[in-house]
């Protein structure tokens, strides 16, 4: 059985395109052709960047199936369907309750006088999953089937699924760094993640507590970042982030409320490693930071509440560890049901396209 070759029209400030990742079921290549790649923008969409526009469509030509968010696949799916072109196999991770999905919409009647999301809703061929919990009735009350509707969370299996070549490196590194490293000595805040980061709270939070952390994030997407108490270390090699996150006593998101999930997936890695958690109460992370249980979670743009969070773990080491032994587990728990949820994506895929 030949692998499923999925075109991945991903953000992420451009770092994964070119990017080529293969496991034996299906490989994954990440192509220009997300929103902020195709569409100007300004108060809401200004145009179309032609030329990215018609690369996009041909790489598409080329896959089995397509994975983007839900506003990338309404705009690619109306101009296939305006010039005859066959339905495609698209799965979509639909993250912000349809708000960009709705941009793409406005665009497309301002200029063309035609509604395509009604029926990029119920298209059969498209596939949705959600990353965020308790959705699933907004979902099925704008037109979304059951049977086409997953919730996938962000753990190892997910991530897996589409960077393999990223997980089996991790695996390689943990392995390499041994249980003694792992479980030796620990120091430190570290914060990780770019996308909707309240580096702002967290610099005051630490200010306040007199404390200091290190950040591991893209800085080409930070722009103007706060000074003081905080180390910005920039992207790292994997074996340099690994090591980072093994030697910190707490790891800490946080994170602003914008209606798009942010912060599964700089959650998961430092759940896997048993890791304590600080987080912004949002429901992407409902799953993963329970608080009291698996972590600890606080009030977006609280830095009062953020300071003593931090405060309180680093004060009291056998609570931190009795935390991270918890999301170890409960990361294993979402790994298993994402593996599942994905053995079922899969067979629809497969089956749409008879590989």
């Amino acid at each position: 059985m030949k692998p499923l070759r999925i075109l991945a029209l991903f953000g992420d400030g451009g770092q994964q395109i070119g990017r080529e990742s293969r496991a034996a079921s299906h490989e994954v290549r990440f192509a220009a052709g997300c929103l902020d790649d195709l569409l100007t923008r300004g108060p809401g969409v200004t145009g179309v960047r032609r030329e990215i526009l018609e690369q996009a469509l041909a790489d598409i030509e080329g896959a089995d199936a397509v994975f983007s968010d839900s506003a990338e696949m309404v705009l690619l799916r109306y101009v296939r369907s305006r010039r005859g072109l066959p339905p495609k196999p698209w799965l979509v991770n639909e993250v912000d309750g349809l708000t960009q999905a709705q941009e793409v919409r406005a665009f497309v009647l301002r200029h063309y006088g035609e509604d395509p999301l009604p029926e990029a809703l119920t298209a059969p061929e498209v596939t949705w999953f959600t990353i965020v919990p308790g959705r699933a009735d907004f979902y099925r009350s704008v037109g979304l089937c059951p049977e086409r509707l997953f919730h996938l969370p962000m753990a190892r299996a997910s991530i897996e699924f589409f960077f393999p070549d990223l997980v089996a490196s991790q695996d390689r590194h943990l392995a390499a760094l041994g249980s003694r490293q792992r479980e030796g000595p620990v120091e430190g805040i570290l914060a990780l993640g770019s996308h909707a980061r309240d580096w702002a709270t967290l610099a005051e939070a630490l200010s306040e507590a007199g404390l200091r952390a290190e950040v591991i994030c893209n800085l080409a997407q930070l722009g103007e970042h706060p000074a003081g108490p905080i180390l910005w270390r920039g992207s790292l090699p994997a074996p340099d982030y690994l090591q980072a996150i093994a030697r910190a006593a707490v790891v800490v998101l946080p994170l602003r409320e914008e209606g798009r999930a942010a912060g599964q997936m700089s959650c998961a890695l430092p759940m896997r490693m048993g890791k304590a958690i600080v987080a912004s109460r949002l429901p992407a992370l409902d799953q993963h930071i329970e608080d009291g249980v698996t972590g600890l979670s606080v009030t977006p743009g609280d830095p009062a509440a953020l300071a003593a969070a931090l405060g309180r773990l680093l004060a009291d080491r056998a609570l931190a560890g009795r935390l991270g032994q918890e999301a170890r587990r409960r990361e294993a728990e979402l790994s298993r049901a994402a593996a599942a949820t994905l053995e079922r994506i899969l067979a629809r895929l497969r089956a749409q396209n008879s590989v």
